[in-house]
């Protein structure tokens, strides 16, 4: 297990700014998956921790977002991550994977699109405007 943190570390310190957010999409969707197996396992101690930590990307992500630099994105992914986070704690008390798979869904969707606008950045493309700060 120590390799494995090593290697997350190294991906973490070295990259860069948009790619962060694309490697906390990835923990995030862990998460969240990791928690609809342990609801299905009957697990309700892991299933706590994955949507407590599931939560705390999402209001990692929601407190790093630029309105002004961001624009109308900023304020786009500011409602989405405001409903991600009532529908988990819903999900929290209620156990319906249903639910956090529709959730699941919406961020994946999401991931793909981070990981298009990375791609075009690392390619020299122009990347549309950045909902994430510059200075944070």
């Amino acid at each position: 297990m120590r390799g494995a943190a090593l290697y997350q570390n190294s991906r973490v310190v070295g990259a860069r700014r948009e790619n962060l957010v694309v490697l906390l999409y990835e923990r995030l969707l862990a998460d969240l998956r990791g928690a609809v197996v342990a609801i299905e396992e009957g697990n309700i101690e892991i299933k706590a921790q994955r949507l407590d930590h599931a939560l705390d990307i999402l209001f990692e992500l929601l407190g790093t977002l630029d309105h002004d630099s961001g624009g109308e994105i900023a304020g786009r992914l500011s409602s989405l991550y405001s409903f991600f986070i009532a529908e988990i704690n819903v999900v929290s008390r209620t156990l319906e994977t249903p639910r956090l798979e529709r959730i699941i869904t919406m961020i994946d969707g999401l991931y793909g699109s981070w990981r298009e606008v990375t791609a075009g950045a690392a390619g020299g493309g122009a990347a549309p405007g950045d909902p994430v700060g510059a200075g944070r």
